[in-house]
């Protein structure tokens, strides 16, 4: 495994190498960042930060497009916003989770203490993912029910129950101590 930078990951990406498998990438910073077609097979990635930026007045998203993501590892990061990508037996650890993952293969992955706020799920498949809150827990599941904070759109389930339309997992009964806020 080879520890790279920002600078480093993206004048090898300019100059057309999209293999990155292996690689570890910390402590960096991608904000503002869109690779397209990489292969992160097997990459560690740790405190990296994926932020949105301002350009002309608004705020663009950037993210990761038609990548593979298999079996890496994710520590501490902002999860990006995602599109085709595969995160089969991914790991993440700590997480946050905002924005989106569209068209994504999530297939046995496995998050970790994982925040989610209003991330969405669309069209992406679930099947046998595992959640579990971990030893670096991100904060309390607002009023009591996992999951909170996702929304899913025409996605399978852990179960491989596919959900067409728009799902959101609030809780059922109403909790008196932790009413639903609005």
């Amino acid at each position: 495994m080879q520890d790279m930078t920002r600078e480093e990951l993206l004048a090898r990406y300019q100059a057309g190498k999209r293999d990155f498998q292996g690689v570890i990438l910390q402590y960096i910073s991608l904000d503002g960042v869109e690779l397209e077609g990489v292969d992160f097979t097997g990459a560690i990635f740790n405190s990296v930060t994926f932020e949105s930026v301002w350009i002309d007045n608004r705020i663009v998203s950037y993210g990761f497009i038609n990548c593979n993501f298999s079996c890496s590892e994710w520590w501490f990061c902002r999860i990006p916003e995602m599109s085709r990508c595969n995160l089969q037996y991914a790991v993440m650890e700590a997480c946050y989770f905002r924005g989106s993952s569209v068209d994504c293969d999530w297939r046995s992955s496995h998050t970790i203490g994982a925040y989610h706020d209003e991330f969405i799920f669309e069209r992406c498949d679930l099947s046998e993912t595992r959640e579990s809150l971990g030893k670096y827990h991100l904060g309390p599941e607002p009023y009591g029910h996992p999951g909170f904070g996702i929304l899913y759109r025409d996605t399978l389930d852990r179960d491989g129950v596919f959900h067409s339309g728009i799902h959101c997992p609030l809780p059922t009964r109403p909790d008196p101590d932790n009413p639903i806020p609005f």
